[in-house]
């Protein structure tokens, strides 16, 4: 992400894209969100308010996607990459992606960017996928699936933030009575 850039792991009507962009006309901020809101109102909003956005995306909930990344795939309009972890040679990164497909059948106006990522070590492999707003190149995949695995962090920080306020609280409650 560039430097100065703000990401939110929030949802972008909590956030309230008028009142940011209002009181933020020129702050780059990117909104990153877990497969819940990679819907097309939701996308829509973000756009409006010029919020970049990197979105988990699940196949479940969006097969028409899935299956134009299969199409992609098969007609190599699809871009497939591993790289071996610089801090752990046991490690491989390895991305797939695609530019410029519709979110859903009913929204194929609205052209997204797709990546998908596993992390395969020797004990397990873990997957993700997203979409964004950002053009998907070898060069940014690793940041931009940074970004997306970015919102875990951000929002295990704040639930365990939360969590020992709330201990403390009740802590201080039982021992006032």
């Amino acid at each position: 992400m560039a430097n100065g850039t703000i990401l939110f792991a929030l949802n972008v009507q909590v956030i309230n894209g008028q009142t940011l962009r209002k009181d933020h006309p020129h702050l780059p901020v990117i909104i990153t969100e877990d497969a819940l809101s990679s819907n097309a109102p939701h996308i829509r909003e973000a756009e409006k308010y010029n919020l970049h956005y990197i979105l988990g995306v699940k196949k479940g909930d969006h097969p028409f996607l899935f299956r134009k990344v299969e199409e992609a795939q098969e007609n190599g309009e699809a871009v497939q990459f591993e790289l071996v972890d610089n801090d752990n040679p046991q490690k491989t990164h390895r991305f797939l992606l695609v530019n410029h497909l519709p979110l859903n059948e009913s929204n194929q106006d609205l052209l997204i960017n797709f990546l998908e990522y596993w992390e395969i070590t020797s004990e397990k492999t873990q997957h993700f996928s997203w979409v964004t707003d950002f053009t998907i190149t070898k060069g940014n995949s690793y940041e931009l699936m940074r970004g997306g695995r970015a919102r875990w962090k951000i929002e295990n920080e704040t639930f365990n933030t939360l969590n020992f306020n709330a201990n403390l609280n009740r802590t201080s409650l039982a021992n006032e009575n």
